[in-house]
């Protein structure tokens, strides 16, 4: 089993709650043991087994998601925000209104504000309270951040 300390400290990890940590520790090293039955998987060097666990369980982890609803052009900086967030960006615009819903139905209730931007950051399609600026959308990832830890 790898513990929550490894994840934290040795694989650096942050994205996984401690109290979630046990749930996506079982499933990806589930998923370690069904590759190593089905392929060759090198695991000899010291804790890469661990490592590889970390690696899944964050990719079985469901990230954030940025939802930014614009009356006119999406801000330059969004894409810049959700990298350095590591947050899946999402554009909604009235005329990709459509199309967005489609791959992520949640957003087809988030009106079109008459003008500016809503932000509304989100986790599974639940999402918080929009912001209506940069600086709100920072106090809100810092909320975040803080509830993870």
């Amino acid at each position: 089993m790898t513990s929550y300390d490894f994840y934290q400290n040795t694989y650096r990890g942050s994205a996984i709650p401690e109290e979630e940590w046990p749930g996506y520790e079982v499933r990806a090293a589930a998923q370690l043991a069904r590759y190593k039955r089905l392929c060759r998987v090198d695991t000899s060097r010291p804790r890469s087994g661990d490592m590889a666990v970390c690696a899944m369980a964050e990719a079985l982890y469901p990230g954030l998601e940025l939802v930014c609803v614009s009356a006119g052009e999406v801000p330059d900086w969004l894409a810049g925000v959700g990298e350095a967030y590591h947050l899946t960006a999402l554009a909604k615009t009235a005329d990709k209104a459509r199309g967005l819903a489609r791959v992520a139905p949640y957003t087809a209730d988030y009106p079109i504000p008459a003008e500016g931007i809503r932000l509304y950051l989100c986790r599974e399609g639940a999402c918080q309270a929009p912001a209506d600026t940069l600086e709100g959308l920072r106090r809100l990832l810092a909320d975040q951040v803080y509830a993870l830890s």
